[in-house]
């Protein structure tokens, strides 16, 4: 059986399909990271590591770090990971480390703009 070399432009043509069908679930997981990052900026919220909405945040920041970094974003997916260690002991948290958090949160959602997955044949362009 002979092992057959794979096309790069139709890889490159793959993932980016990939990416696309998958960039909506990716909000999704951006989203309800933000959730609980707002839950913990309004002081009236009790935080806890079993506070559902935390824990939802944590599990989806952790979805996130993988997959950014199945697709590459390396960078964004250690955000990701930054994150989400936060979301699983709130209570030390204080209001600059959640501001820090909101910051990363919009530095990982500039990593992963449309226009920062360019692939090879768009640069020939």
């Amino acid at each position: 059986m002979a092992i057959r070399k794979t096309d790069p432009e139709l890889n490159q043509a793959l993932i980016r399909q990939i990416w696309m069908q998958s960039y909506d679930r990716i909000q999704f997981h951006i989203e309800t990271v933000q959730v609980g990052i707002t839950s913990l900026l309004n002081p009236e919220f009790q935080a806890t590591p079993e506070s559902p909405c935390l824990v939802a945040a944590q599990r989806e920041a952790h979805t996130l770090s993988g997959s950014l970094e199945i697709f590459g974003f390396v960078k964004a997916s250690k955000i990701a990971q930054h994150i989400k260690l936060g979301f699983l002991n709130p209570t030390v948290l204080n209001s600059e480390d959640v501001n820090q958090f909101q910051a990363l949160l919009m530095d990982l959602q500039k990593e992963i703009s449309p226009s920062q997955f360019i692939f090879e044949e768009d640069r020939n362009l």
